[in-house]
């Protein structure tokens, strides 16, 4: 008959091995607000990494009307299934690691047409079969040397939400076309659309369309509904086990030679130099970025991760939570939806990923500095309307202070104490002020972080970050003797004030950096209008190909004003010993990669801001 026999091959025993993910059921009131229940379930949810949740209420309208409606139309990826083994090679052109256009073009009728039939010839019929019988097909089938191809019609800048106000799920604040918009994500303060992180995306599938292992970008939170169809598996990864599933799969996945042509030997280096074990995490976990490599969890199970597994059915949300990994596959054809959001909590997870991306040079989605600017912004502005509010001065200050969360002002501390250092380094030869109007965050041209509170621009360097800046100046041996201007946006000193303010001083080291940047502010500001100044020519923004660009902001690429470092009250702020004299070619500094004296020093990826940042991070005057 040219079927397939499902008997055949490995058993597969390990699937029986694996836990249920948790389950959660909201009642119509916690249904009210998401993000108060996801706040609510937080704690114990986080610890798997993922979750689903069965909302209280189901759609009037399916999703395939909606898009039928619509007229939608969508292009396939064409996937190999396959695993990346110890002894195989990692070539980059391997089809198993590429994901690529089909080229055939479908609507969502003719999709499921497709996608039936080729259900049906591995199975005798198209439907929903039991969770353990698909499963351990589809591992048989990545296992296979030879191994199927299959389509996917993901990342489609669409939605299956109905418009109509008669659909109970479409009138809900779960409807995913304004779930990232509401005031309580902090992607809600970004100025533009981002497809995937502001604004839904659709994903359409068929028997073993996979989703490979990774975690959201910049270590987003997720949410995604199961319009119609089978259901879909999901394996999940908590943040806590992060760093072992990192040091495991480049222990057992990636192999010695594929490695060594990346550049970096994963699999044979001891480790036990800290830069080198850093150097070879980041460039293993390139390709977890991709979103290519797949692999059995039976791997992270023997070797200690925690796994847990959700059969996601229709009319039911699955979430994921920062820096947890996560992936899986469809069990037959079926329509997705899904999002990113920042939840408060993401806020302890953010300095990591930025700093991940810096060494990987890899543009984000999103500016850490802007959404935690914009988040503090949203604070002061209600904090100045509940003290406005008659009789209620002292409860309303009390009431500000409670709602700016620790991982907020940790994240701004954090970048007031990088701020400090780089004038304390790069002093000699820097002008800072600020200038006028809202800034756009700007690539670094080096390492592509978007940097948003500050930016150094100098004759041959930048725009830039502060880390860069202060690595081009080591890499010359010029310190204090690198040319430019340091940049400050006015949220800086309007931010860090309002938390000085609702966050009384206990006299620590927050209070301590809070009042020196504010004073380097005040006693060294310089306005500059920078509308008819021009970007030098190799400033080149570099964000995701997918996000929309954002205007380029105009830096000045004069010659900056001399600061004598012992005078004046910015000594004071940041005193310094005098530098040693540099010879004159070093004035102006060409970039020598940075980043390889000044990054790899970070911590080996750790999993909250606390190891990031380590024992000085500690608030002194928590709420």
């Amino acid at each position: 008959s040219g079927r397939e026999l499902v008997s055949t091959g490995p058993t597969l025993g390990w699937t029986e091995d694996i836990q249920d993910g948790p389950v959660f059921r909201p009642t119509e009131a916690e249904f009210r607000d998401p993000f108060a229940y996801l706040e609510k379930i937080r704690a114990e949810a986080a610890s798997y990494g993922i979750c689903k949740i069965i909302p209280p209420v189901r759609p009037a309208v399916s999703a395939g009307l909606v898009l039928k409606e619509k007229d939608f139309k969508f292009t396939t990826n064409v996937q190999y299934l396959g695993v990346h083994k110890p002894d195989r090679k990692i070539a980059k052109s391997s089809k198993k690691n590429v994901f690529y256009r089909s080229g055939k073009v479908y609507n969502l009728n003719t999709f499921q047409k497709m996608a039936n039939q080729e259900m049906s010839k591995k199975f005798g019929c198209a439907g929903n079969l039991p969770r353990k019988v698909v499963e351990k097909e589809y591992w048989r089938e990545v296992l296979k040397e030879d191994s199927r191809r299959v389509e996917y019609g993901s990342d489609l800048d669409a939605s299956g939400f109905a418009p109509s106000t008669d659909c109970p799920m479409a009138r809900s604040k779960w409807n995913l076309k304004e779930f990232a918009k509401a005031s309580s994500s902090s992607l809600s303060h970004i100025g533009e659309r981002i497809p995937g992180v502001t604004d839904p995306m659709l994903y359409c599938g068929m028997m073993f369309s996979q989703f490979a292992w990774h975690v959201e970008d910049c270590f987003l939170n997720s949410i995604n509904y199961h319009h119609q169809g089978s259901p879909k598996l999901w394996y999940g990864v908590p943040s806590s086990d992060a760093l072992k599933f990192d040091q495991v799969t480049y222990k057992h996945v990636f192999n010695k030679e594929g490695a060594k042509k990346g550049g970096l030997d994963l699999a044979g280096a001891t480790g036990k130099d800290p830069k080198d074990l850093q150097r070879r995490e980041d460039e293993a976990a390139m390709h977890f970025i991709k979103k290519t490599t797949m692999f059995p969890p039976s791997i992270l199970l023997e070797n200690g991760v925690k796994v847990c597994r959700i059969l996601q059915q229709p009319g039911e949300f699955v979430v994921t939570f920062p820096q947890a990994y996560h992936g899986g596959f469809s069990t037959g054809f079926n329509v997705g939806e899904a999002v990113n959001f920042a939840s408060t909590d993401w806020f302890n997870f953010g300095v990591s990923a930025e700093k991940r991306y810096q060494r990987l040079r890899l543009a984000p989605v999103v500016s850490l500095e802007e959404l935690t600017s914009a988040e503090l912004d949203r604070r002061r502005a209600a904090a100045k309307r509940e003290a406005a509010a008659p009789a209620e001065g002292s409860a309303a200050a009390a009431a500000a202070a409670a709602a700016v969360p620790d991982p907020l002002v940790a994240v701004w501390r954090h970048k007031v104490q990088e701020l400090l250092e780089a004038v304390n380094f790069l002093k000699p030869a820097i002008v800072v002020g600020t200038y006028q109007g809202a800034m756009s965050p700007t690539n670094c041209e080096v390492c592509s972080k978007l940097c948003y509170l500050s930016v150094f621009v100098g004759r041959k360097f930048g725009p830039g970050c502060l880390d860069c800046a202060m690595g081009a100046a080591r890499a010359k041996g010029a310190r204090g003797k690198l040319q430019g201007t340091l940049y400050i946006n006015p949220k800086l000193k309007e931010n860090t004030e309002f938390l000085n303010a609702v966050r009384p001083s206990s006299g620590g080291a927050e209070s301590d950096s809070f009042s020196k940047i504010l004073s380097l502010i005040d006693s060294h500001l310089i306005t500059r209008d920078v509308t008819d100044i021009d970007v030098p020519k190799k400033a080149r923004s570099r964000r995701p190909s997918h996000c929309l660009p954002r205007p380029r902001q105009a830096f000045s690429s004069a010659p900056p004003q001399h600061v004598d470092p012992l005078q004046g009250p910015l000594a004071q702020v940041c005193p310094q010993t005098p530098p040693a004299e540099a010879s004159s070619d070093s004035l102006t500094c060409d970039l020598v990669d940075p980043l390889v004296e000044h990054m790899v020093a970070e911590p080996l990826e750790p999993q909250t801001l606390d190891e990031v940042l380590g024992s000085s991070i500690t608030i002194t005057n928590p709420l």
